[in-house]
């Protein structure tokens, strides 16, 4: 049984994985950077911007995440969008399936439940090399 790995975690070296589509297949070569709340950051969600002003793990930064995984203001869509936008994929065991993907996205709206979503499934989020 592996391991589950934090999407924080850094991974030495690159990684070649196989994607695969209904009707295609192809070779990439990726590493694994995303840090967390790379997405947040970048689009300045007022709720991060908050969160960033208070000490990680003070009550203050605390009560702020917990607005994140109860009413996170972006959808799945967008963070998809953002991934693909800044050369990100999401993979497990070698290969991105698009179709679990985004059967996941469909049920899993906000950005937030997503990510979690994929992370307790075994995804990673890989950066395009």
């Amino acid at each position: 049984m592996s391991a589950k790995r934090s999407f924080s975690q850094q991974v030495v070296g690159k990684k070649t994985f196989v994607f695969k589509h209904s009707n295609y297949s192809y070779n990439m070569t990726l590493k694994e950077d995303y840090k967390k709340r790379e997405f947040c950051n970048d689009i300045k969600c007022p709720v991060q911007m908050e969160m960033n002003k208070h000490a990680e793990g003070s009550s203050e930064h605390n009560a702020i995440k917990g607005i994140c995984s109860s009413n996170c203001l972006q959808s799945s869509n967008n963070f998809i969008i953002w991934l693909n936008n800044h050369d990100y994929s999401i993979v497990k065991d070698g290969s991105a399936d698009e179709d679990k993907i985004a059967s996941i996205a469909r049920i899993e709206n906000t950005a937030w439940r997503f990510h979690r979503a994929i992370n307790q499934q075994g995804f990673m989020i890989m950066k395009k090399v």
